[in-house]
């Protein structure tokens, strides 16, 4: 495929808050629908998640529902077996 192949949006935009779980967002939905391969970032730059004003930005779709800092790996688990993302390590490799 030409062109763009790859969406590479922070995790707030790639999951909502559902039913009080974590689940894709319409439009991670919609990106894998037409082909694209997805890339998440900022998953370390939440701080920690017990804090009162943990996440921010950096999951302001999942704010409501994060409260521990295992959800973190739920949010994770959800990135990668729901949306088949590739996972950006911090040594910079990417992993499908």
């Amino acid at each position: 495929m030409s062109g763009i192949n790859i969406w590479a949006p922070p995790i707030w935009v790639l999951l909502q808050a559902k039913d009080g779980q974590i689940a894709p967002s319409q439009a991670a939905i919609d990106a894998k629908a037409v082909g694209l391969d997805l890339i998440a970032w900022s998953r370390e730059r939440s701080g920690f998640m017990t804090n009162p004003h943990h996440g921010g930005w950096y999951y302001q779709t999942l704010n409501s529902i994060i409260t521990r800092e295992s959800d973190i790996l739920v949010a994770l688990h959800v990135l990668a077996k729901t949306l088949a993302s590739k996972v950006s390590l911090p040594t910079g490799q990417a992993r499908s």
